[in-house]
């Protein structure tokens, strides 16, 4: 999602067998109605869950079950977890403008306070009525314990087009990132002070077309990640050539350095591209896809270097599926690393296409992404009312839990909704 001058290709090899250990629930095929994290009729795009200081799980959807005021609203959601990682989900909070039509939320915490971080884009129409052509704003809103949720604030031109903005957050540090897909320029939005006021820096111009969401393109879209640890904040993005960047700040957002990851073949395959990042201490890990399979590769701060080489962490074909899409990572620890993985039945990775299949499936590497686990299947497309399982969001709850949420949805997109799945070893 990383660096000039890549060290030679590596292929992920055969992990071992204690990998394997870490249990799973619930079953990759439960029922549809088992797991359920939210209301039917709600999604995100990834980037969709993060954990607060205080233990909690915090996920951030658009729902567009339609209220009197809006046919589609952006939530977020807050559950506890108990010593055995069950979770208890409270009311969900409506974010956005009653008014507005809402879209692409992503959601962050402060990591070491209880700060929630929301951001989303407005939109002219929704489903069959959507319209491409139409103005996108970014907006943010904040939780700040013992003041609440901050009101809506628009962080983009009222006239323009937003790609898909993205949110990281550490303590009162906010990191935003987005594309102008007029001009493809690549911004981040940084505040130290949880939301407050903004500073503005471009990372870099991206020349990659956005397919839109089924109705007609979008103009330009780098599709970036942010994520942030301590100091540290990094985003990764397409620029249109086929690779992918990483632009990396060790100082909250200021002096930032952009590298890029030079790939074997065009990065993202059938779905042009999609890549991901997770932060922790100095490590920062990306992962994207290409036609041939999920690729991982990791940036050291203290080093100022990608101390894990390019690293085919999955292969395709493999076990009967022909393409990825929209992975995405979670680190933990000194070396620990997951990537969440939806993996095509049918070539082309089109989640439009009522005729898809696509399994979740769970990657995990104990030496920094050098090796991999085979595959663990979490979410199988032969569930009936869950045949396209996609959009992961999966963190390291604590060293020995895994949270992966994602996107089930059914062929005729009668049913969907985001889901938990839970591994714990």
């Amino acid at each position: 999602m990383v660096r000039a001058g890549v060290a030679a290709l590596v292929v992920g090899v055969a992990a071992p067998a204690a990998w394997a250990a870490t249990t799973w629930s619930p079953a990759a095929t439960s029922d549809k109605t088992i797991g359920a994290a939210t209301p039917q009729y709600s999604f995100n795009y990834g980037s969709g869950a993060a954990r607060t200081k205080n233990g909690n799980v915090v996920v951030a959807y658009a729902d567009d079950a339609g209220t009197t005021q809006s046919k589609q609203s952006v939530y977020v959601r807050t559950g506890k977890v108990d010593v055995n990682k069950n979770v208890t989900w409270g009311k969900a909070k409506l974010v956005s403008p009653a008014t507005q039509i809402s879209d692409r939320a992503t959601v962050a915490t402060g990591k070491t306070n209880n700060n929630m971080y929301v951001v989303w884009a407005s939109q002219t129409g929704y489903g069959a009525h959507y319209n491409p052509d139409g103005v996108r704003v970014a907006y943010f809103s904040s939780f700040i314990p013992g003041t609440g949720w901050s009101t809506p604030t628009a962080l983009t031109s009222l006239t323009g087009h937003v790609d898909y903005p993205v949110v990281a957050g550490s303590g009162n540090n906010v990191y935003v990132t987005y594309t102008d897909s007029d001009t493809g320029d690549v911004f981040q939005l940084t505040s130290a002070n949880a939301g407050a006021t903004w500073g503005s820096t471009q990372l870099g111009t991206t020349t990659r077309p956005d397919p839109g969401l089924g109705y007609g393109p979008e103009g330009l879209g780098a599709w970036p990640v942010n994520c942030a640890a301590g100091t540290n904040v990094a985003t990764a993005w397409l620029d249109g050539s086929g690779n992918v960047k990483l632009s990396v700040s060790k100082t909250s957002g200021s002096a930032v350095s952009t590298k890029t990851i030079t790939t074997s073949s065009t990065a993202g395959g059938d779905d042009g591209g999609w890549s991901n990042c997770d932060a922790t201490g100095q490590r920062i890990g990306v992962t994207w896809n290409q036609d041939d399979g999920q690729y991982y590769t990791e940036y050291n701060t203290g080093s100022n270097s990608f101390t894990t080489a390019t690293t085919k962490a999955l292969a395709l074909p493999n076990g009967g599926h022909t393409a990825t899409y929209g992975g995405a990572v979670a680190i933990s620890g000194a070396s620990k690393v997951g990537i969440a993985a939806p993996l095509c039945v049918l070539d082309g990775c089109d989640y439009t296409n009522k005729q898809e299949r696509i399994d979740l499936n769970w990657l995990e590497s104990s030496n920094n992404g050098s090796s991999w686990s085979a595959p663990t299947l979490l979410s199988s497309s032969t569930v009936a009312g869950k045949y396209l399982n996609d959009s992961p969001s999966p963190l390291f709850y604590d060293a020995n839990t895994r949270f992966v949420f994602y996107n089930g949805w059914n062929a005729t997109y009668g049913n969907y909704r985001i889901y938990l799945s839970t591994g714990t070893g």
